[in-house]
């Protein structure tokens, strides 16, 4: 609120400047809610990044036996990954 906004609510007005450099001092850490959504959007995908590679890795350990299929598994899941490495290096220029 500006020292206004308290004057038009009957405030006289050295206190309502006052008012407004408390509130100032009060607020200096305030982060926007866009920016706090934006953070936590990417907070979720990156949780679902991870547990996706989780399940990548318990299937891996299901494929242990055949070695060629293991070599070619991982291979196409290092590709997959460094994929979405890079479009997520690309979403912040």
């Amino acid at each position: 609120m500006k020292a206004q906004d308290f004057i038009n609510l009957g405030i006289n007005e050295d206190i309502a400047k006052k008012c407004e450099e408390l509130l100032g001092e009060e607020l200096k850490g305030y982060i926007p809610k866009s920016r706090f959504d934006e953070v936590n959007k990417d907070k979720k995908r990156l949780e679902s990044d991870l547990k996706l590679r989780d399940t990548q890795l318990e299937e891996l350990k299901g494929l242990s036996g055949d070695n060629e299929s293991l070599k070619k598994e991982i291979e196409k899941l290092q590709n997959d990954n460094k994929l979405k490495d890079e479009a997520h290096a690309n979403e912040y220029p």
